[in-house]
This record gives C-alpha cells, structure tokens and sequence, in this order.
C-alpha cells in the first residue's frame, strides 16, 4: 500500500503479506500508533488478518503502561486478537544502546517474527526548538536493518499527526503518551512534549489529548 501524504510530494510505503508474523515496536505515543493502524489497513485492503506481535522498550517513563490500551482500541476497531505487549530492553545503559538491545531480544527470543516494523521519524527541520534540549538521536532516511522497517524514517512528525486526522483516528491523540518527564501528564519542557505541539501547531490543529 503506498499512502501521498497531503502535505507534499512524500510516498509512504506500508507492505504486509499474508501467512507472515510481524512485530512491531509501539512506544505508547502516537507515531507507532500511527503505524499500527496503517498495518491494519493494509491488510485488510488485501482481506486478511494481520497476524502481529507488539513489542515495548521499558523506560524509566514508563510510556510503555500506555501500550496495551491502544492494543485494545485497535482490537475493536478492526475485530482483532493482536495480543499484550511483550516488554523488551534494559532502561539502565546509555540510551544509544537502548533501542540496539531491544530490537537484538526481540530477533534472539522471538526466531517466527519476519519483519519488526518501527515507527522513528525525523526531528524538526533545524534550526527548531531549544538547544539545550537532548535531541533523539534519529537515523538518516535510507538507513537499513535486515528484517526491520522504518516506513516513516523520511517523515517529520507533521506528516504522521495528518496521518492520524486524515484516517480519522483523533482518539489517538487521548489514548496516547509523549512526555519523557512524566508518567501521566505532559511537562510541556521536553522534546518529546515540544515536538507533538509543534506539529499540531504547523498543522493549525488543536491537540485535545492531556498525555
């Protein structure tokens, strides 16, 4: 399924097959998210069920409590059985290396997943935000791991939130978490926090979600 994004030139590419297990790293905010619905859709355009393993980073955030919820919505949705979360990494090495060890446990304890799907996109175009800020620290686009797939790599956070509205999915905005500081609030300070607001605010939408 190739998605025009609304906003410009971009393509979105989003390819599931039948008969294959897929995972999929959901943080609990809306960019995985985001992609998970997308998943869905494509195939249900092709008439099957999505046969897929949600995976979750633990973080001293604890984002990750915010996972199964979404799950649930989703199994509504689309009537469904993706199963809970399984957690996966180590929340106490430095974070370059966290998302390494996450991705490595998913492929040495889970051998039947055929592709783990990731939903990281870009930062801001620069110069944006505070320079203090601690920026993630986000692959170039065209960046390739065997067995994995980053179909928003290209993308700023503005194309996923249109994503979000033009699919119709508004109650993600509620259902997930951004913040970085806190664990059932948005601090507004982080980059996380920042980011999701100056999406909405290029989009001139308005961002009901309180997490």
């Amino acid at each position: 399924m190739i998605i025009n994004s609304r906003l410009d030139t971009v393509k979105i590419l989003i390819d599931v097959k039948e008969h294959s297990k897929y995972g999929i790293m959901l943080s609990g905010g809306i960019d995985s998210a985001v992609l998970l619905h997308l998943l869905l859709i494509a195939a249900k355009e092709k008439n099957f069920k999505l046969d897929i393993q949600p995976f979750s980073m633990i973080k001293h955030d604890h984002s990750y409590t915010y996972v199964n919820r979404i799950i649930e919505y989703f199994n509504q949705q689309f009537d469904t059985n993706i199963p809970e979360t399984i957690l996966v990494g180590n929340p106490d090495i430095h974070h370059r290396m966290q998302s390494t060890i996450a991705t490595g446990e998913v492929f040495s304890h889970h051998p039947e997943i055929h592709v783990l799907f990731n939903g990281i996109n870009q930062n801001p175009p620069q110069p944006w935000g505070d320079p203090n800020w601690m920026y993630p620290d986000r692959p170039n686009p065209g960046y390739t791991v065997k067995k994995m797939e980053f179909p928003f790599l290209h993308l700023y956070k503005t194309h996923i939130v249109d994503l979000m509205f033009e699919h119709g999915q508004e109650a993600l905005m509620d259902l997930t978490h951004t913040c970085t500081e806190l664990t059932d609030a948005r601090c507004g300070v982080c980059f996380q926090c920042n980011e999701r607001a100056w999406a909405f605010e290029q989009l001139d939408k308005t961002d009901t979600g309180k997490l």
